[in-house]
């Protein structure tokens, strides 16, 4: 039986609009009218993005004009799910926020149905340009369709930073794949240490990679 700590939007029926909006944007600038909104009401509006799956050339385009090359942590690595995992990086928010659930985590490459998946990333206190994050991942058995992927800060509530809160699978995906989404830049710039990211619970994780431009 699932426990869900925060809940899902789904975002299928917007991942078609959301990939032609980017390859229109460009360098993705803000609008004008979105500038002159209130911090908390902008905020509001970004709690929620899709991830996108994408090519392997995909991957490889540019973000906006960023002056510095990025920042790339990568926890685990590419193996095809091989055990043993690499150790968690669990901030202490996110590890409070997992004892008050009474969750015990587990990390990459680990088969095990029925369990939270989560892992911290380490942020500078420099300002973001932009933010890219990349994840390998199948499923096993169980009710792995209704899996959901969560990122920001812990403890994951309506105060708290929230870069990313979606569904990960939908029934005509296959076992195995690569997602990578932009991460809208706003968020990152709240003097927020790490990145927190907790999946639940029938998926496998081979790795995950963080990539942020800052100024």
């Amino acid at each position: 039986m699932k426990s869900h700590p925060f809940r899902a939007s789904s975002i299928l029926g917007v991942l078609v609009l959301l990939l032609v909006a980017l390859s229109l944007s460009g360098t993705a600038q803000e609008p004008t009218t979105r500038q002159q909104q209130p911090a908390q009401q902008q905020e509001q509006k970004i709690i929620d993005l899709p991830v996108q799956q994408l090519d392997s050339e995909s991957l490889r385009v540019s973000p906006p004009k960023c002056p510095k090359p990025p920042v790339v942590q990568t926890h685990d690595v590419a193996d095809n799910f091989t055990s043993p995992g690499s150790a968690l990086t669990l901030s202490p928010a996110l590890t409070n926020f997992l004892t008050s659930k009474g969750l015990t985590p587990k990390g990459y490459d680990d088969k095990r149905v029925n369990m939270v998946f989560a892992d911290s990333f380490r942020l500078q206190s420099c300002k973001v340009c932009y933010a890219t994050f990349e994840v390998g991942f199948r499923h096993y058995q169980d009710n792995w369709v209704n899996d959901q992927l969560t990122l920001g800060a812990a403890p994951f509530n309506p105060t708290a930073l929230r870069v990313l809160s979606v569904p990960i699978w939908s029934p005509l995906l296959p076992n195995s794949i690569n997602l990578t989404t932009p991460l809208n830049s706003y968020i990152f710039n709240n003097n927020v240490s790490f990145l927190d990211v907790i999946a639940q619970d029938d998926t496998d994780f081979d790795f995950a990679r963080l990539s942020v431009w800052y100024y």
